[in-house]
């Protein structure tokens, strides 16, 4: 870090946003999915889903389909459109990640993964690297019982890193994210995609930056 506090010694990183570039994608399917079976889906609603595991935002995804459409036959055409969508475009990260994680692996820094997404998910999306990026911690949705907002994954990271949260720089893109990191007392940036931080969240980050880029730079790597 370039400035005197805090003095960060692990960097955590978020998966899907952050370093993976799926929202776009994600968001699209969503749409396409609601248009073929013909019920209301806006921004709104789906601003209530970003950032968190679809399993524990099945009620709501339940109150937003039609009596006649079971759950299961949504959430299934849901994940193969999205399979769909991942397998023609590939796996795309986003501007600076492959850098930042290039450059994590010789720094001095602990690093860390903390993801709302299933470790096979994980294996999936860092299979297209031409590298380990090597996370000396990697927490993910089977690791927790309570996922983010809440902030037990970064509690549970920073704990087995042997690393104070206030010492502990996380990066995020989402808002959800964000939240789940500053209530657990780590130094948190937010990198955001589709959605800026409303005024209560910004007010208790360290930053907001435009791109990965400016992590590495804030970093000094």
């Amino acid at each position: 870090m370039t400035r005197s506090e805090p003095t960060v010694k692990a960097v955590i990183l978020d998966m899907d946003g952050t370093l993976v570039d799926t929202e776009k994608l994600f968001k699209e399917s969503w749409f396409a999915c609601a248009k073929l079976f013909n019920f209301e889906f806006n921004d709104q609603h789906y601003l209530k889903l970003l950032g968190r595991p679809l399993e524990t935002s099945m009620h709501y995804i339940q109150s937003l389909l039609p009596m006649t459409i079971p759950l299961n036959q949504f959430m299934d055409t849901l994940f193969k459109d999205q399979q769909a969508r991942q397998l023609k475009q590939g796996i795309q990260f986003r501007p600076g990640a492959i850098k930042l994680l290039q450059l994590l692996i010789d720094s001095p820094y602990l690093t860390g993964l903390v993801t709302s997404s299933k470790r096979e998910t994980i294996t999936k999306n860092f299979k297209a690297l031409p590298f380990n990026p090597e996370f000396d911690v990697l927490i993910s949705y089977e690791d927790t019982q309570l996922h983010k907002p809440n902030p037990d994954p970064y509690l549970k990271a920073c704990h087995t890193l042997q690393i104070k949260p206030i010492n502990t720089l996380v990066v995020e893109d989402s808002s959800i994210g964000a939240q789940a990191s500053i209530d657990a007392g780590c130094v948190t940036v937010l990198v955001p995609q589709l959605v800026q931080p409303n005024l209560t969240i910004k007010s208790q980050l360290f930053a907001v930056y435009d791109s990965l880029h400016d992590v590495i730079k804030q970093l000094s790597l």
